[in-house]
């Protein structure tokens, strides 16, 4: 069904061109979409139709322009057009598809398309452009970030461009190709928020625990992040699936939706390799009983990859001498994923998290010679890409590191920070020996970490739990 919206259509103009905007372009059945003609005659009637029916009579404003929208009936290629005092576009929506993409198409049968729609400043846009004329193009966000391309034999074009560092809210961009030129409206989102912490939910045979699992989540949903990282051990003991249920379900389990999981040393407490596999109840949990894949990454690796805004996030497997994981030395199928991976995803900021630290002021030794050998390649790839933070649990205290190389030399340049928050609810400890590059510690308290993740930098603030006054705050650069 296509409804007549009154009125120009916001923020859109053309110039010697008649043109009609789509946003988004695709969608399953029953997604609304927007619909913005430009340049087509003064006060005339304009007929919009899809796939030949479900047509509705809108009105061109003085300047010659109108805003409709139309709802997606089917799947496939959806025939579209609208036409109207001599003057016609014509063009398709997908049914089906993602809503994350905008397209314009001009009465010559030019069609321009950008992913995503709407993002946070620092998102790369990707642009696609076809049945151009062989001319330049330049898609720019004002003041100064521009793409500019030269169309090639069949009037193509692709490339990407970053959102710039703009207040959340409405902006635009514009196009110019050839004699189409029009302008975009574009809505920039705040700047996402992450949050999380380690060590997590106490089970049925957890003891004397101190099980403030409830009271960290309660925090979690006082924040309200885009995403939430459970930074392994999130179900004690042995990570049993009826525990999972039982403990970590009503707590951290009321942010499921949205959490990226690691998978930590008590997790694989509950393998059964002729079974299950390893680490049956975490995988069970994450992704789903049985199934191969899901939030947990494939069962039994553990390890995947996610952007939030303009970060890209890397969920590794850090038990990395432990049978039934994947390894994290040369060779390993886990270090050939990073590598490739971070050389097909650039960033200028970027964000690795796992259960174990590398260095840690921990009483227990985690950090011993040998399990720095078998854990640092990951650091090595991830510092040689240009990484910023490393979000980690294990020791059940919070941590926070100087930027540092994968040997603990101080490189304030070019370092990796590294946080340290097993906090998550189990129970809580004092450190031990300080390492030569931890700056701050918070002992026997409770919290989470929350990190404000810009364009070109980050803000972290550690939330203590309710009653206790430690906490941790700063701001970091992005390489």
């Amino acid at each position: 069904m296509v409804a007549a919206l009154a009125g120009a259509a916001h923020g859109a103009t053309a110039e010697a061109a008649t043109t009609l905007r789509m946003e988004p372009a695709a969608g399953p059945p029953g997604t609304k979409v927007a619909l913005a003609g430009a340049g087509f005659a003064r006060r005339a009637s304009v007929v919009v139709s899809v796939h030949g029916n479900r047509s509705v009579r809108v009105r061109t404003d003085r300047h010659g322009r109108f805003a409709a929208t139309t709802t997606i009936r089917g799947n496939g290629r959806l025939k579209l057009s609208a036409r109207g005092g001599g003057r016609r576009v014509r063009s398709y929506l997908v049914g089906g598809g993602a809503t994350r993409t905008g397209a314009l198409v001009s009465a010559s049968g030019a069609r321009i398309t950008w992913t995503p729609r709407t993002a946070t400043a620092g998102t790369l846009v990707a642009l696609r452009g076809s049945r151009l004329r062989r001319t330049r193009v330049t898609v720019a966000f004002p003041p100064s970030h521009s793409l500019r391309r030269r169309t090639g034999r069949k009037g193509t074009f692709s490339g990407r461009l970053a959102v710039p560092q703009l207040a959340a809210g409405r902006h635009s961009f514009t196009i110019r190709a050839g004699g189409l030129h029009a302008r975009i409206p574009y809505l920039v989102q705040p700047d996402p928020v992450i949050a999380g912490a380690g060590d997590i939910a106490c089970g049925a045979n957890s003891g004397s625990a101190q099980c403030r699992q409830m009271v960290t989540s309660n925090l979690l949903l006082q924040i309200a992040p885009t995403a939430v990282l459970a930074l392994g051990d999130t179900q004690y003991e042995n990570g049993e699936y009826s525990n999972y249920l039982n403990f970590y379900d009503p707590s951290w389990g009321r942010l499921k939706a949205i959490t990226h999981p690691v998978v930590g040393n008590h997790e694989y407490g509950n393998s059964d390799p002729a079974t299950c596999g390893y680490a049956c109840g975490y995988f069970d949990y994450f992704d789903g009983p049985g199934q191969m894949n899901g939030r947990a990454g494939e069962r039994g690796a553990g390890y995947y990859a996610f952007d939030v805004g303009a970060w890209r996030l890397y969920a590794m497997n850090s038990n990395c001498t432990r049978r039934g994981a994947p390894g994290c030395g040369e060779g390993s199928a886990q270090l050939r994923w990073l590598r490739d991976d971070l050389a097909s995803h650039p960033r200028r900021c970027s964000l690795m998290f796992m259960h174990h630290p590398l260095f840690t002021s921990d009483t227990r030794e985690f950090d011993g010679a040998a399990f720095q050998d078998k854990l640092r390649p990951l650091w090595q790839a991830f510092y040689a890409a240009g990484g910023d933070v490393v979000m980690t649990g294990h020791s059940h205290f919070y941590e926070r590191y100087a930027p540092q190389d994968p040997y603990e030399h101080r490189d304030p340049a070019h370092g990796i920070r590294q946080f340290i928050v097993g906090t998550g609810g189990r129970n809580v400890y004092s450190a031990g020996t300080i390492e030569p590059t931890s700056e701050v510690r918070g002992e026997k308290t409770f919290g989470v970490l929350r990190l404000d993740l810009h364009a070109a930098s980050y803000d972290w603030r550690f939330i203590p739990e309710p009653g206790k006054t430690f906490t941790d705050a700063g701001s970091q650069a992005c390489h």
